[in-house]
């Protein structure tokens, strides 16, 4: 289903909640948070391996890559729709991004960084 821009971010999270897959094949992802929002929404994501994108990164196995062009993605999407899962629970891989997690991590640098063991 294509939506177009949702105005509520709160709609934007219920349609994830809502979907089993969340396809996203942009070449061009910065970090990605859409990812990490449809992996903790349970949705097996699938994105385009590119080397402009961090999906690869923010996905790792938990979810599917494929090459940016349309059949490659196609192919992904037919065995996502056929229940394949990835080797990762989305969920599991979604809480290295939970904002608690990381205001540690970044707590931890910022520690190390100021007592000079960085």
């Amino acid at each position: 289903m294509m939506l177009g821009f949702l105005e509520e971010y709160d709609d934007v999270l219920a349609h994830m909640r809502a979907a089993d897959i969340f396809a996203s094949p942009s070449t061009r992802e910065g970090f990605g948070i859409t990812f990490a929002e449809a992996m903790a929404a349970d949705c097996t994501v699938i994105a385009a391996e590119h080397p402009e994108s961090a999906a690869s990164e923010v996905i790792d196995d938990a979810g599917f890559l494929a090459s940016p062009m349309v059949d490659d993605v196609a192919d992904v999407l037919e065995r996502a729709l056929a229940s394949e899962r990835p080797n990762t629970e989305p969920t599991t891989r979604a809480q290295r991004y939970d904002w608690d997690a990381v205001a540690e991590q970044a707590e931890q640098c910022y520690r190390r960084a100021i007592d000079g063991n960085w």
